[in-house]
């Protein structure tokens, strides 16, 4: 499924599918899918991407590596063995929901802070007219329009908190649900991404999951 000389990484086969993409091996290869890529012995200096999951190997532990390249997965990679003794540059990125994550974030966060500046504003001229004479129809008017402001912006600052509550639950569970697998081991040298936490491994690390945490990538070692 693609093969060349070591001479150029460059693909010689691109393969995409709006399904799943199933090979005994790949080599030098570009392979792309909108669900999930597996495959059962090697990647060797693949270009790989998957709209959810790549997999090497069975559900047992066994035989198959990922050497060289680049795996790109939203929220699964599971290996047997990652990288090579020789420490031959080897990447995988989970992206979980993180770019669509921080970009609705931050708007929320931006229109919390501007409806609680806006209250703190309409409260003190609420105030301030509360201090003049109420026989005043004009006054007393006015005073009404404040009020049915502020209600109104209280109600928009309650939906808006909500939805920021919503956001980060679900994004906790996406986080809980992107993890890397290695069932034997990884070798130092492995580039691991997850969000925008980075890591390059320096020693020979598994079997376990990493996964991302707030303070970092979280280790978690244990038979798979």
């Amino acid at each position: 499924t693609g093969s060349m000389t070591v001479k150029t990484l460059t693909p010689s086969a691109f393969i995409t599918a709006g399904n799943t993409i199933y090979t005994p091996f790949a080599q030098f290869a570009e392979l792309h899918a909108n669900v999930g890529i597996i495959a059962m012995n090697l990647l060797l200096h693949c270009k790989i991407s998957s709209m959810d999951w790549v997999k090497l190997g069975g559900d047992k532990p066994g035989k198959s590596k990922l050497m060289g390249g680049e795996v790109r997965a939203v929220n699964l990679i599971k290996a047997d063995t990652l990288g090579d003794p020789g420490e031959i540059k080897t990447a995988v990125h989970l992206l979980g929901d993180f770019a669509e994550y921080q970009a609705a974030h931050k708007p929320l966060v931006q229109r919390i802070a501007e409806y609680e500046h806006q209250i703190a504003d309409v409260e003190t001229a609420r105030d301030r007219l509360k201090l003049k004479n109420l026989a005043n129809q004009s006054v007393d008017d006015m005073l009404q329009r404040v009020e049915a402001t502020l209600a109104r912006t209280l109600d928009q600052l309650e939906v808006t908190r909500r939805e920021l509550a919503a956001l980060e639950s679900a994004h906790q569970e996406s986080c809980h649900r992107v993890r890397l697998v290695i069932t034997r081991k990884a070798y130092p040298g492995v580039e691991i991404t997850i969000g925008d936490r980075h890591v390059v491994l320096r020693e020979e690390w598994g079997p376990g999951t990493i996964q991302y945490g707030t303070e970092g990538l979280l280790f978690n070692r244990g038979e798979i």
